[in-house]
This record gives C-alpha cells, sequence and structure tokens, in this order.
C-alpha cells in the first residue's frame, strides 16, 4: 500500500469543501525534506515518527479556512523484501479545522461533522463541529495498514504495484525515511 493513506489523512473537512474550491492541490511540505535519497530498503523496520503537514487551503469563499495538525502517532513496522513489501501499521492524526460557514452553503456547522462521520474512506473516527456564523472542527483520523505487495524502486524513488503514486526513501545506517505528499515516517531497523 505505500503511503496512500496520506491521501486518506488529508483533512476529511476538506471534502466537504472541495466543491468551494478550498483545496490546493500542491501543499508545501515543512516537515524535513529528504535532500537526498536512496540505499537499501530490505528489512524490517519499527515507525520512530510521523511528520504530517496541512495542505494549503485556499479558495475566494473559503478564504479564512485554516488547519492545525494537533498531533500524528504511527505504531507498527514495515518490512521490505527483495522485490516485497509488508505493512502492518497505524497512523492517528488529531486535527482543528476552523473556516466560515458560509464554505457550507445552506448546511449549518454541525452538519459538517456528521459528513465526515459517514464517509468510511476518510477513516474518521471522531468528528466535532461547532459556530454559527464561523465553524470550529475537531477531526480524529485512524489509518490502519496490514497489506502486502510488491515493489520496485525507480531511481531514489519505491513504485508499488497496486499504487501508481511513487515515494522518496531514504537510509542511512539504522534508519529509514519515506516520504509521500505531507507525510514522512521516520523507521529504525529491526
Amino acid at each position: 500500500m505505500s503511503l496512500r493513506f496520506s491521501a486518506r489523512l488529508i483533512p476529511a473537512i476538506a471534502l466537504v469543501l472541495l466543491a468551494s474550491g478550498c483545496l490546493d492541490e500542491e501543499p508545501p511540505l515543512a516537515c524535513p525534506q529528504l535532500s537526498t535519497t536512496g540505499g537499501n530498503p530490505v528489512g524490517k523496520w519499527e515507525i520512530l515518527d510521523v511528520c504530517m503537514e496541512a495542505p494549503l487551503l485556499k479558495g475566494e469563499s473559503c478564504a479564512d479556512l485554516r488547519e492545525v495538525i494537533q498531533g500524528v502517532a504511527g505504531t507498527g513496522s514495515v518490512e521490505y523484501g527483495s522485490e516485497t513489501i509488508r505493512f502492518d501499521m497505524t497512523i492517528a492524526v488529531m486535527r482543528q479545522v476552523t473556516f466560515s460557514r458560509s464554505c457550507l452553503g445552506t448546511l449549518p456547522c454541525d452538519r459538517a461533522a456528521e459528513i465526515l462521520l459517514r464517509d468510511p474512506a476518510q477513516a474518521v473516527t471522531g468528528a466535532v463541529c461547532r459556530g454559527t456564523d464561523h465553524c470550529v472542527c475537531g477531526v480524529r483520523q485512524k489509518v490502519r495498514m496490514n497489506h502486502t505487495d510488491t515493489y520496485v524502486i525507480r531511481g531514489h524513488e519505491i513504485l508499488e504495484s497496486q499504487d501508481p503514486t511513487p515515494y522518496k526513501f531514504l537510509v542511512v545506517g539504522n534508519e529509514l525515511r519515506i516520504q509521500q505528499n505531507t507525510t514522512q515516517i521516520r523507521f529504525t531497523r529491526l
């Protein structure tokens, strides 16, 4: 499964607001960038930490849309064989999203939480939205990744057969970092 979870962990509230043109497609990444990439990822690796950035949100009708990631945690491991990869990880994220109620059209703020909780693809385990003219949403997401795939290394990126989006990787000593979109995970060799 490469890091497809990062697409699922992009703020679920943004899906509600996407029709308003509030989500920028290429958010900046303030997590430490991988200045060099490559190495040999073969082996079993345990998560040390996860860094995730909030996407850049924009739009005329949602100009005041803001997101703060309040916490990210990861547990589990990944194992790279010579041609296969096995993920057994859980990533949890706490977010606070604020925006004008006008971003929802005619819906009241509390309905945004209902919409988020109904979408199983977003892995939202809890959401509360309050406000009258200005909405404040607390959103909890949890994604479990437990699967096996095949992969190839192309240059300094890993490409898995079930996911067309490659991700960067770096192995230095007993540390592996993988980065896709706005998420970077740091592992230690087991």
